[in-house]
């Protein structure tokens, strides 16, 4: 992008809705972690650039889910975000380390 469009993007946006993922359960780490990790990041570095910008950010129920060690059964709710939950996938693993930023 030129660094115009962005210059006045940063200026004139005040809120963002990301619903971009590499949702491909089977990617590589290098492609799922670029597009769900380090798009939140660029994200956020824009959100912060001129005016503040609002960041709404849809991820999914699936980091909801995985076994968590010594627990039969566990509530998890919109508040909950990592209880040490073991995901199974590329995905899920860059999905929930998205979550923490």
């Amino acid at each position: 992008m030129a660094s115009e469009t962005y210059e006045s993007l940063s200026q004139n946006i005040d809120m963002i809705v990301n619903a971009a993922a590499n949702v491909s359960h089977f990617a590589t780490t290098d492609a799922s972690y670029g597009a769900n990790v380090g798009g939140i990041e660029q994200l956020i570095q824009f959100a912060k650039y001129n005016q503040p910008k609002e960041i709404h950010h849809m991820s999914t129920i699936s980091i909801a889910s995985g076994k968590v060690d010594d627990k039969a059964q566990l509530t998890f709710s919109e508040h909950d975000l990592d209880l040490g939950q073991v995901m199974n996938n590329v995905y899920l693993d860059t999905k929930i380390e998205a979550e923490k930023y």
